[in-house]
């Protein structure tokens, strides 16, 4: 399929009677498969393909059956909106909710195509959309089916009574930048805008990570989906997706727990979270390797609900370090071991 459209200089009406929906607004291309809105520009022509195949040069191998080249004469389009519809077809085989925008030089040839970043992903229209300043070819891809620098071995979500708590550790990371939290296929916190969700860089050790969504309501359910950047900006979606159900009474555990310290590794303060479904005698202590205590958190009883720590090891050397948790109440008792690292 091939379309042109004419943007024309003069009034509203004469831009409005050039595009191919009569009911778009001024400045404004749509067709069936895409909608193009631009909030500047000058007056001059847009020329849309659509091809309904997999691109045969410069291909990644996870790219859909489906691409686009969009040129253009008109100048400083700066901040310009596309939005891609596709079909079941175009992602045949390809994990819907891991979708990524890709894009090239027009005339690229064997150029590779890269990500688009802070493109918006709606499953429920089949849609993609993304800010340009330029136009160029676009293609969609499923980044799971790609290596990912960031190895995952786990990931899980509950409610707390501050949100949903979402919890991550990697084995290992590449080039890795930061994380995105992603609910219901929509960004709702990157690294940029939270130092918790920092990435390690490149390394082999493996790292805790924990994220609190407080923008949820009582009674819903929401999907979560980690995403990455690495250091030049290319983005990762994994394909890993949790269901967290944010239940009226979720603010009292219904058991005994105690999560991961975060950050892992920390320099020199670190967050401890546990849970006590019942008002308990509470110890929690660290000790370092050989079994040394070396500090007293909490001696004393606590009520029931979801307890923070914040420990400062701002006196202690860089090591590993083990902090323990024992409670008691009046129907059991409750002991757990983990290890931190300091990292000075």
């Amino acid at each position: 399929m091939y379309y042109v459209n004419l943007f024309t200089t003069g009034t509203p009406a004469a831009k409005l009677a050039q595009s191919l929906a009569g009911n778009a607004p001024p400045l404004r291309f749509n067709t069936q498969r895409l909608t193009i809105d631009f909030a500047n520009g000058t007056a001059g022509t847009v020329s849309v393909q659509r091809v309904s195949q997999k691109s045969t040069t410069g291909l990644p191998a996870n790219t859909a059956n489906v691409y686009w080249v969009i040129t253009t004469t008109k100048t400083g389009i700066t901040g310009t909106s596309v939005t891609f519809k596709y079909t079941d077809a175009d992602i045949a085989d390809f994990t819907e909710s891991a979708l990524q925008l890709y894009t090239r030089p027009t005339g690229g040839g064997a150029t590779a195509w890269v990500p688009v970043i802070g493109e918006t992903l709606n499953t429920a229209n089949n849609t993609i959309t993304a800010t340009v300043n330029s136009l160029a070819e676009y293609t969609i891809g499923n980044v799971g089916d790609s290596p990912l620098p960031v190895e995952l071995s786990a990931f899980t979500g509950s409610a707390s009574a501050s949100g949903v708590r979402l919890s991550w550790t990697t084995q290992s990371e590449q080039n890795n930048a930061g994380f995105a939290i992603l609910r219901d296929g929509l960004e709702i916190a990157t690294y940029q805008n939270y130092s918790t969700l920092l990435g390690g860089g490149t390394t082999n050790e493996a790292r805790d990570y924990a994220f609190t969504d407080s923008g949820v309501v009582v009674g819903n359910s929401y999907q979560y989906q980690l995403r990455s950047y690495d250091f030049d900006g290319t983005v990762h979606t994994y394909p890993d997706l949790i269901t967290v159900e944010f239940e009226p009474d979720v603010a009292l555990p219904t058991k005994y727990a105690l999560e991961q310290n975060y950050p892992n590794p920390f320099n020199p303060t670190t967050r401890i979270e546990y849970a006590l479904p019942e008002a308990s005698e509470v110890s929690l202590k660290v000790f370092d390797m050989i079994g040394r205590e070396v500090a007293t958190l909490v001696s004393g009883r606590q009520s029931a609900g979801v307890q923070v720590i914040n420990f400062n090891a701002a006196g202690l050397a860089s090591r590993v370090y083990f902090y323990r948790i024992d409670a008691r109440s009046q129907t059991g008792s409750f002991s757990q071991t983990k290890k931190m690292m300091l990292v000075k």
